[in-house]
């Protein structure tokens, strides 16, 4: 995609198991629970900001995953759950307002 917008996507590494010292650090450092994977923090369809969790098609949100999607929303924020890379990226083109069969989506 030639959107230079998508080139601010990032993902937040919050998931995985880590030594205890490291997860130390990192909850230090402001590491927060539940925050989605995936931020494009680019204003865009009305939105300050588009979220993404990421789930398997068998992934449930865990409720702190739930509440904070719901909080994300409340602030202005488009925060929601794509089940696998596909998915993501059709909801990061509607997010941006692009064609996603532009992209072979």
């Amino acid at each position: 995609c030639k959107d230079p917008r998508i080139a601010e996507l990032f993902a937040i590494p919050n998931g995985g198991v880590r030594p205890k010292r490291t997860a130390g650090r990192l909850k230090a450092e402001g590491m927060e629970a539940s925050v989605p994977d995936l931020c494009l923090p680019v204003a865009a369809s009305g939105y300050g900001a588009l979220w993404i969790e990421m789930k398997t098609d068998a992934g449930r949100l865990t409720p702190g995953q739930q509440a904070r999607i719901d909080r994300l929303n409340q602030y202005g924020q488009c925060a929601v759950v794509a089940r696998g890379w596909l998915e993501a990226a059709r909801q990061i083109c509607a997010y941006l307002s692009l064609n996603a069969h532009d992209f072979g989506l």
